[in-house]
C-alpha cells in the first residue's frame, strides 16, 4: 500500500533527517498553492539522500505540498512525469525558505529543469487539516475546563491523530475528559466559521490572537479564527474549511510526558468515527463473552471484580495457612554449641509470608526454650532473583552479633543488598546463580 510506505518513510526520515546549507540551494523564489491539489512544476535541483540510497529530494519552482512545520506533519503525494508514470512522493521539510520533497529514485533518475506536475494526496491533506483544526479547538477547551495556565507546549498534528502537550500537573479526571470534549462537540456542532486572516503580527495580537514561544513570525502572518471568539491563533498550516468536518474530538489517552507537562492524543472526522466504532465493537465483544447488555457491562465487571478481591484474599489466606503449617513441621538443626538452626526454602508465592514464618519460628524458639536460634527463610524465583529473611532470637550476649557477621558475610561474598532492624533483616540478589544456596546456608551456619 503506497501510503502506508509513505507512512513508514516519513516516519524513518524523522531519525534521518535532511539538511541544507544556504550555499546549496538554488538563487529562487518558490510558490507555495496551498488550495491546489495539482500544479505544473519544473525542478530546479536534485540531491541524494543520505540515508536512502532509492530516494532523492526534489527543489520544485512552484509546490503544492506543505512542508512540516508548526508541529504539522508534511504533505505526500506524487510527481507526474510527461510520459505519465506516477512517482510517490513520501515527505515534504523546510529548507531554510524552500521546501523539498523526498522522492522516490535516486538522483541518477531526476534532472534539472525537469517538467514534472506535482499532484497532491488530498485525502492525507484534508485530513491532517481537520486534525490541526481539531488541534486549535482542543486547546480552547483545555483552557475553558483547565484554565489558561493549561499553556501549549508542543503538538503534532497527522492524518489520523493529534497529539497536544499543556502544562498540568496532575492527570485529568474523567470528568474532566468529558467537560473537553462536550465543549468541542458543542462548538462543532454550532458549526462556526473558520477563517484564516492575512495580517500583522501586531494586528493579530491585539484581536487577541496566541502566539507561541519560540515560533518565527514574519511581518505578515496567518491568523486562524474558530467563530468570533472560540479561538484565535497564529498559524500558517492547513485547516478544515468548516468546523463540522471535524465530527467530533475524542480523547484517546492522557499521560505524563514530564515534569508538570501532559500529552493528550485525540482523533477528529473520519478517525473518530472509526475510534467509536472500534470502541462499539469491544463494546460488544463484552457484552458478548460476559452475557450482559451493554447497559450493565459496568456493573457485571465491578462485581467481578468484587469476587475477584473475595478469592485473591481467600486464595491468600490458604496459602498463608499452609505455609505456616508446613512451618510447624520442620525440625531444627542443633549445632554443637546449642544454638539450633532453621533453613527453610519457600515457593515464590510464600515470599510474601516470611514474616509470618519467623514469627512462627519464634514462638517455637519460646516454647522449646532454646537458648539460641536463628532462622534463614529463602527463595529462588524463575529469574534466579534470591529473596531470604534472617532473624536471630534468644541470642546469649556472646552470640548477639552472629546474625550481623552473617549479614555482612553474605552482602560481602555473594553481594547480597538489603537491610531491616535488629534481629530480623531481609536480603535479596539479582541474577542467575548456579549456587546450591541451602548448603551455603548450612555450612555458613556450621550446620554439619
Amino acid at each position: 500500500d503506497l501510503r502506508m510506505e509513505q507512512q513508514k518513510v516519513q516516519s524513518r526520515n524523522k531519525a534521518d533527517a535532511k539538511t541544507w546549507t544556504v550555499s546549496e540551494l538554488p538563487q529562487a523564489d518558490q510558490v507555495f498553492h496551498r488550495d491546489r491539489t495539482a500544479s505544473r512544476t519544473q525542478v530546479l535541483a536534485v540531491y541524494p539522500d543520505d540515508a536512502h540510497h532509492d530516494r532523492s529530494w526534489l527543489c520544485l519552482s512552484e509546490t503544492v505540498f506543505y512542508a512540516e512545520s508548526g508541529g504539522q506533519v508534511g504533505d505526500t503525494g506524487w510527481i507526474e512525469l510527461e510520459d505519465g508514470q506516477k512517482v510517490p512522493v513520501y515527505d515534504t521539510q523546510k529548507a531554510h525558505h524552500l521546501s523539498m520533497v523526498q522522492v522516490g529514485f535516486g538522483p541518477a533518475f531526476w534532472a534539472d529543469h525537469q517538467n514534472v506536475t506535482a499532484l497532491l494526496d488530498s485525502n492525507r491533506r484534508a485530513n491532517i487539516s481537520i486534525h490541526h483544526t481539531a488541534t486549535h479547538l482542543l486547546h480552547a477547551a483545555i483552557h475553558h475546563v483547565l484554565g489558561h495556565s493549561a499553556s501549549q507546549k508542543g503538538s503534532r498534528v497527522e492524518s489520523d491523530r493529534l497529539r497536544f502537550d499543556f502544562a498540568y500537573d496532575k492527570p485529568l479526571t474523567q470528568e474532566q475528559k468529558n467537560a473537553i470534549e462536550a465543549f468541542c462537540r458543542e462548538h462543532i456542532q454550532m458549526n462556526h466559521a473558520v477563517v484564516t486572516d492575512l495580517l500583522s503580527k501586531e494586528d493579530a495580537i491585539a484581536r487577541g490572537a496566541l502566539a507561541f514561544f519560540g515560533d518565527k513570525y514574519g511581518e505578515t502572518v496567518r491568523m486562524l479564527s474558530i467563530g468570533a471568539d472560540v479561538s484565535k491563533e497564529l498559524c500558517g498550516g492547513t485547516h478544515a474549511p468548516e468546523l463540522n468536518d471535524l465530527v467530533a474530538v475524542l480523547i484517546c489517552s492522557d499521560e505524563a510526558v514530564s515534569a508538570g507537562v501532559r500529552r493528550i492524543q485525540a482523533v477528529a472526522g473520519q478517525s473518530a468515527l472509526d475510534f467509536l466504532l472500534a470502541s462499539r465493537s469491544r463494546c460488544a465483544a463484552i457484552s458478548s463473552a460476559m452475557r450482559v447488555s451493554d447497559d450493565l457491562i459496568v456493573q457485571t465487571v465491578q462485581q467481578l471484580q468484587t469476587q475477584l478481591s473475595t478469592t485473591q484474599k481467600s486464595l491468600i489466606a490458604l496459602r498463608e495457612r499452609a505455609f505456616v503449617a508446613r512451618l510447624q513441621s520442620v525440625q531444627p538443626i542443633h549445632r554443637h554449641d546449642g544454638t539450633q538452626c532453621y533453613v527453610v526454602e519457600a515457593s515464590t508465592d510464600e515470599v510474601q509470608f516470611f514474616n509470618q514464618g519467623n514469627d512462627l519460628l519464634s514462638e517455637r524458639h519460646r516454647l522449646n526454650n532454646a537458648p539460641h536460634t536463628i532462622s534463614i527463610i529463602w527463595n529462588q524465583d524463575e529469574q534466579g532473583k534470591i529473596t531470604m529473611q534472617l532473624c536471630e532470637f534468644g541470642a546469649h550476649s556472646e552470640k548477639t552479633h552472629e546474625l550481623n557477621t552473617l549479614v555482612d558475610h553474605l552482602k560481602v561474598e555473594y553481594g547480597f543488598k538489603g537491610g531491616g532492624k535488629v534481629g530480623r533483616v531481609q536480603l535479596g540478589l539479582q541474577g542467575q546463580h548456579d549456587h546450591a544456596w541451602s548448603h551455603i546456608l548450612k555450612s555458613i551456619l556450621k550446620i554439619t
